[in-house]
């Protein structure tokens, strides 16, 4: 039976669960490109997904992928008239991006 190097699968899972900066910042930047590549009106075709829509149930999430789509190509007003929790979600996520950058900065001094 081949031997698995642990430090490495321990690294593939760390980066896989989003438990290191590098792999919040790399997974980020990947999805904010992709929601800015696809044409905002496909995600308007897109199948709703929302499991809280489903069960009939409101969820404040429900619009975010979409508001980050009109933030992303700069149409704030209509970011927010899309779900107005799109402001406090991107200053949560860019304070954490910002504290992600300055670990990585940290550790290369």
């Amino acid at each position: 039976m081949p031997k698995v190097n642990r430090s490495l699968a321990n690294k593939l899972f760390n980066f896989i669960g989003l438990q290191t900066p590098i792999a919040r910042i790399v997974f980020f930047l990947a999805i904010s490109l992709i929601i800015f590549i696809i044409p905002y009106q496909t995600l308007m075709r897109s199948p709703n997904i929302s499991i809280w829509s489903w069960l009939n149930i409101p969820a404040w999430s429900i619009g975010l992928t979409r508001a980050y789509s009109k933030l992303l190509h700069g149409d704030f007003h209509g970011a927010y008239k899309q779900n107005l929790l799109i402001y406090p979600v991107v200053i949560i996520v860019l304070a954490i991006m910002t504290s992600d950058i300055y670990k990585i900065a940290q550790k290369r001094n």
